[in-house]
C-alpha cells in the first residue's frame, strides 16, 4: 500500500511531534536548557541551524549567539530553531 504525502504535511509532522516533546528520527529541536548543555559540555555536540551546522558561542535569553562553522559568520537565532543531531537514527527520546 502507498501513501501520497507532500513535503509541507510531512514538515508539519515533524513540527508537531517536535514541538510536543516527541523527538525522532536522528536528532531534536533545542530548548534553552539544553543549549546551556550544549555549551558547557567538554565534548564536541552536533548542532544544526537548518541545515548548516554551527557552534553555539553563548545565549541571551532564548536567543543564541552561533557561528557557522564552515563560514565563520555569526548570528542570533532563536533557540528553538536549532537542531542537536544524534548518532543513532532510529533513536527515540521522550
Amino acid at each position: 500500500m502507498e501513501y501520497k504525502v507532500s513535503c509541507n504535511q510531512i514538515i508539519f509532522y515533524m513540527r508537531y511531534f517536535c514541538c510536543s516533546g516527541f523527538y525522532i528520527k536522528g536528532g531534536l529541536y533545542l530548548d534553552t536548557q539544553r543549549a546551556k548543555q550544549i555549551i558547557e559540555s567538554k565534548g564536541v555536540i552536533e548542532v544544526l541551524y537548518g541545515d548548516c551546522p554551527v557552534w553555539i558561542e553563548s545565549l541571551n535569553g532564548d536567543v543564541a549567539n552561533i557561528t557557522y562553522m564552515q563560514t565563520k559568520n555569526k548570528d542570533q537565532v532563536p533557540v528553538d530553531k536549532l537542531y542537536e543531531r544524534k548518532n543513532n537514527i532510529n533513536t527515540f527520546i521522550n
